[in-house]
């Protein structure tokens, strides 16, 4: 299974958008950990305008501040959710890859600011 992790900075743009795209489909990419998204809400329009196929799983936490928010979309003939938890700075995904093997990941965003940091 491929795996992308990015901070993408946004994700607004309909050229962030491509880019991001393009990316997944010329890497064959079955799940893209995105960081940073800067999203309030996710809405399948802009999801489905970056991920490149037919089928879509996804988990997210919309953004709280001007910094955050997070993604993981799979595809589920690849991997198949177990469990899942988050919390506004991580995803936390439990599954099977293909059926047959345990597969625990996980997606974080932490500020740059040392002192927000420490509140974690």
């Amino acid at each position: 299974m491929k795996t992308l992790s990015w901070n993408i900075r946004g994700v607004g743009r309909p050229e962030k958008r491509r880019k991001i795209r393009n990316l997944l489909l010329d890497k064959a990419i079955d799940m893209a950990l995105l960081q940073e998204t800067k999203q309030s809400s996710t809405t399948n329009l802009w999801v489905k305008s970056i991920w490149p196929r037919d089928k879509i799983e996804l988990m997210s936490v919309d953004a709280v501040g001007p910094a955050d928010g997070l993604i993981c979309i799979w595809d589920p003939e690849v991997f198949q959710l177990s469990e899942c938890c988050s919390s506004r700075n991580l995803i936390l995904l439990s599954g099977k890859i293909h059926n047959s093997f345990d597969y625990v990941i996980v997606n974080t965003y932490a500020p740059n600011d040392v002192l927000r940091r420490r509140k974690l």
